[in-house]
């Protein structure tokens, strides 16, 4: 089993670059692509209220201040880290970029085209990069701290950008297998940071608010020590806050969405 380090890595070097397209940007055209129906380049503001994703009241606290993510630990391991955002520890959307940079990024991450034009894709409902790509942890370790990640069986009506809770379906690696409309997680504790932990399918994503300006929540998630790289597993509980703002600096644009 890959390290959690290395399968962060992948993601982030993936996201980092996606954010420097952002900011390399001269465009000041903010609005995105999606239909009217809510295809992925949209400012679609109600939440999706099926089986899975309900709505919470919209517009709560956190719990974390502008522009910084929180973890706290507890069970077998206890421990609680603050992370301010940064251009790697960061929030990633397709509702939070321009058709231009969504152009940009399918022409860097399927320049053979397999999954066919941006128009097709949109129509299908599909994520052009990420519909919810979320980093909490050190700028020096992509391994360490928390991520979470819509998966990639997800389509625009079943995350649109919104108040919404989502359940975590289970760890990051398998993310191509996660059911629709839930999340996955990554979590390596900075106080270990060569542990291996495995995240469960107990858990959930609340989001209070996402607009053109920030996206605000919290997050909660079961994880059990790799089995395999121990003799008494341990397991914790882990819960987090997040509220990171849409700047200039940070997205190369304002606002966004």
């Amino acid at each position: 089993m890959p390290h959690p380090r290395s399968r962060l890595l992948v993601v982030g070097v993936v996201f980092a670059a996606f954010v420097a397209s952002c900011s390399s940007s001269s465009q000041t055209d903010n609005s995105t692509n999606p239909p009217s129906d809510g295809g992925a380049g949209g400012t679609t503001t109600s939440a999706q209220t099926g089986d899975t994703a309900t709505s919470p009241p919209a517009d709560e606290p956190s719990g974390a201040a502008a522009g910084e993510c929180t973890v706290t630990v507890s069970g077998d391991l206890e421990g609680s880290w603050t992370y301010p955002q940064t251009r790697l520890n960061n929030f990633s959307s397709d509702y939070w970029t321009t058709e231009q940079e969504e152009r940009e990024a399918l022409s860097i991450f399927d320049s053979d085209n397999s999954r066919g034009t941006y128009e097709e894709i949109i129509a299908r409902g599909e994520p052009i990069v990420t519909f919810f790509t979320l980093g909490c942890g050190p700028d020096d370790d992509m391994g360490v701290g928390a991520a979470l990640f819509s998966t990639e069986a997800t389509v625009a009506d079943q995350m649109p950008m919104g108040p919404g809770s989502y359940p975590i379906s289970g760890d990051a690696f398998d993310l191509a297998n996660g059911p629709p409309q839930t999340m996955m997680a990554f979590f390596t504790p900075e106080s270990e940071p060569d542990s291996i932990w495995n995240v469960l399918d107990a858990g959930s994503v609340e989001i209070t608010k996402w607009d053109g300006t920030e996206v605000r929540g919290t997050f909660s998630l079961d994880a059990a020590e790799s089995e395999a790289f121990v003799d008494n597993p341990r397991s914790i509980h882990v819960d987090g806050t997040f509220d990171y703002l849409c700047t200039e600096e940070l997205m190369g644009h304002t606002p966004c969405g």
